[in-house]
């Protein structure tokens, strides 16, 4: 009897089962830095170690045995790097207030801190991993800012150091050279190791006035350097760089342009070729792969794809990709429905017919026990605890029409609203959609600075938390079978924001839209929505272009999507004509 046949294709799928999650990746979910507004001050992203996360394991360049949980480390570690006196700083919200460039009265210090040590803990676990020969990544880490005795530039504890000093403890003599990719030179981390002889780093970033004391390997570029620039500088640094037994690959972000503390103008593919060419270089080295900076929304993506790289994969993150939308839809399909509120068909027919329910129902469907069950799953009110909040609530009123929810917080003794939503339900002609009449997030400890401007209709900084807000609505009309999310956005900087995904149901208002986009894409954005607010642009002839609040959706019913899509040639006229009548 002859041996069955085995295709090619079944023999490279096996082989890359069996290659695939090679990399062992360190994580926990208080990577999530906990930081209120933090995306609206500084660009970075709170969720970078999350998205990450999210499309590594949707795309298989690792699975969920490869995940190491990434340990808080104890202050003994921390101790071996920096100075006792200012480790019992780090308990004072002036402090990290300094390092983190947030107001102190917004600060949950002790999560903060938390973060940091858990850092600490994922990048001390990868190292082990790569001291065994095996290169591994942690999903936070880098914060090659913080020196013996002080923090910086959001790093409070040097965990590359601490690293480094715990392999040393447990025996480990080799070389060891840190790659240091981020825009900013290591000036902290290059104070923490400079007793170490067998410590080497080299470091690529811009040119600036911030200095390293200790002599390291440095090639600085002019600012605004783009691709071709920043890659032949690298290329310079590999072969001048020493040669190593274990390698810390600090894989930052910042130089992608557009990022507001980087001054550089790579672009992320540019940014992928400067990893491979390392990552090659460091062919047959344990890599310990590390994300450092990164304040553009692009961030994630750029250590998504170094940890391909480093795992071996093909895989890209695709222009599109949604992370968040991504794991709203994994946790909305693992929900229960009975524990969000589904009985009987009761409950709808009630709502259809504006008749008392026995309890009150969002929508017909989810009580109010099933709405914090719902927030809980998806990591809502998580993630507001981590912000510092306390005593969290979620209320639900839904007697009439529209229903609310509210999630409240015991802040200085006093009850206060951290967020507020109203929906209803709204036709656009033969589709029926979950509308948002209202959503407010608001942090009610601080206020508003120069580093961030109160928009039109602010009355406190946000939460930093829309996006996940509007991907919950989202999952809401899926539940409910209906089309799609709409709402009327009050000021042209909330349009602005989702423009992503909603799209103004009227194609002469989406046309208007684009043209103000247009005339204004040089003008920050508060400005721009205060001057719509106010005087409008100026126009060789009629009425100034000002704001005027006119309904959004976004579809999710592919007839409703192709019903927008037809009228496009309409609104490519109407912004056209808009266009020709502004000065």
């Amino acid at each position: 009897m002859s041996p069955p046949r085995v295709s090619l294709r079944a023999v490279r799928s096996f082989v890359r089962r069996q290659v695939r999650g090679s990399v062992p990746v360190a994580w926990h979910p208080s990577f999530r830095v906990p930081l209120a507004g933090l995306e609206a001050i500084t660009g970075m992203d709170p969720k970078r170690a999350e998205s990450v996360l999210t499309w590594l394991l949707d795309v298989g360049v690792i699975a969920q045995r490869d995940l190491i949980e990434a340990a808080e480390a104890p202050w003994s570690w921390a101790r071996e790097v920096h100075d006792a006196e200012y480790l019992a700083t780090l308990d004072r919200a002036d402090v990290i207030a300094q390092i983190t460039s947030i107001d102190a009265e917004r600060l949950s210090v002790a999560n903060v801190v938390e973060t940091w040590r858990r850092a600490v803990g994922g990048v001390v676990a990868a190292s082990l991993c790569a001291a065994d020969g095996r290169s591994a990544a942690s999903l936070a880490g880098g914060f090659h800012h913080a020196a013996p005795d002080r923090g910086a530039g959001f790093c409070g504890l040097s965990d590359v150091a601490i690293a480094i000093s715990r392999l040393r403890d447990r025996g480990f003599t080799d070389e060891v050279v840190v790659y240091d990719l981020d825009a900013h030179p290591p000036d902290g981390l290059a104070a923490c190791v400079r007793d170490d002889k067998r410590v080497s780093i080299v470091s690529l970033g811009v040119e600036s006035q911030w200095t390293v004391s200790t002599p390291i390997l440095d090639v600085r570029v002019p600012p605004l350097s783009q691709d071709e620039a920043w890659l032949a500088s690298l290329d310079h640094l590999l072969r001048e760089a020493p040669r190593a037994d274990l390698a810390f690959v600090l894989a930052g972000a910042d130089p992608l342009a557009g990022d507001r503390f980087g001054n550089l103008a790579c672009t992320e593919s540019g940014l992928l070729e400067g990893h491979r060419r390392v990552l090659g270089h460091l062919r047959g080295t344990p890599v310990v792969l590390l994300p450092a900076g990164g304040y553009t929304v692009g961030a994630w993506r750029v250590f998504a794809n170094a940890v391909a790289v480093l795992a071996g994969s093909r895989q890209r993150v695709v222009r599109g990709y949604d992370p968040v939308l991504r794991r709203t839809r994994d946790v909305s399909k693992a929900l229960d429905p009975h524990a969000l509120g589904e009985e009987d068909d009761w409950s709808d027919i009630a709502f259809d017919l504006h008749l008392p329910n026995a309890e009150p129902r969002l929508l017909g469907f989810y009580t109010r026990a099933g709405i914090e069950y719902a927030l809980s799953r998806f990591g809502i009110l998580s993630a507001l605890a981590r912000m510092g909040f306390r005593g969290i609530a979620v209320e639900l009123y839904a007697d009439h029409l529209p229903h609310r929810v509210r999630i409240t917080a015991e802040v200085d003794d006093r009850r206060e609203v951290l967020a507020e939503l109203s929906l209803s339900k709204r036709a656009i002609e033969r589709w029926s959609t979950v509308f948002v009449e209202w959503l407010s997030l608001r942090d009610p400890r601080g206020g508003f600075n120069s580093a961030r401007p109160q928009l039109p209709g602010q009355e406190r900084p946000g939460l930093g938390m829309a996006e996940e807000f509007g991907h919950l609505f989202v999952r809401i009309a899926d539940r409910l079978g209906l089309a799609g999310v709409s709402f009327v956005p009050a000021h042209y900087h909330i349009a602005w924001m989702v423009r992503g995904r909603f799209r103004f149901v009227d194609p002469v208002v989406r046309g208007r839209f684009e043209a103000m986009r247009y005339a204004l894409r040089e003008v920050p954005l508060p400005e721009a929505s205060r001057r719509l607010d106010e005087e409008g642009l100026s126009v060789e002839y009629g009425e100034a272009v000002r704001w005027e609040p006119a309904l959004m959706v976004a579809p999710g019913d592919p007839e409703l999507r192709a019903f927008m899509a037809a009228s496009d040639d309409v609104a490519a006229a109407a912004k056209e004509a808009v266009l020709t009548r502004l000065l």
